[in-house]
């Protein structure tokens, strides 16, 4: 009887000592990037084919890009530039990278609101400036809306659930430009199709 009473003691102490599920931090590396990629519709051979004459290819579009203009969630206009190794011109397909803290802060939060201008943007041009002239740019691709806020819902959700896999998935794959000219930016947005 005695030994019955120090092994239901000991099976308890066991049992209290169980360990807690271990979850995944939900923090992001100051190295971790967001891939922006040509769609995959836009080109058949993304690396040096152009989608139409007017068009630059993708390789040249990520060589190209000066900076990305967008607009915020309140209307504000900002510009993001790209330092050499933001160009990823190796990969295949080709690709600009920025920085996941764009989207998700170093302590874990989502950067939404003023400062947190990347994942609630609209109208995300590529510009070209034309070295020639000082300040003239020319529109050379766009992020359409549409990819805008099918990425915002999806990143949403993942971090709702606290998926940091899936948050870099999206990060990798979810963000992709279409090769456009100023004049056909313009008219999309004349007839309001972005």
């Amino acid at each position: 009887m005695k030994h019955l009473f120090y092994f239901l003691f000991a099976a308890l102490l066991f049992a209290g000592c169980e360990k807690e599920p271990v979850t995944k931090e939900f923090k992001i590396k100051d190295t971790d990037m967001i891939s922006i990629k040509p769609a995959q519709s836009a080109y058949s051979a993304p690396l040096k084919t152009k989608a139409t004459e007017a068009h630059l290819s993708a390789l040249e579009i990520v060589k190209q890009t000066t900076e990305i203009s967008l607009l915020d969630s309140v209307g504000v206009v900002y510009g993001r530039s790209f330092a050499p190794e933001q160009r990823d011109t190796i990969s295949n397909p080709p690709k600009l990278l920025m920085w996941a803290t764009d989207v998700i802060s170093f302590d874990g939060n989502l950067q939404v609101g003023f400062l947190g201008n990347w994942i609630e943007a609209i109208d995300v041009v590529f510009v070209h400036y034309l070295d020639e002239t000082p300040n003239l740019r020319d529109t050379i691709a766009y992020i359409p809306n549409s990819v805008l806020r099918t990425t915002e819902t999806a990143i949403r959700a993942a971090y709702e659930a606290q998926d940091i896999d899936e948050c870099y998935r999206l990060f990798n794959d979810a963000y992709t430009f279409t090769p456009i000219t100023g004049a056909e930016w313009r008219a999309l947005k004349a007839n309001n199709q972005n």
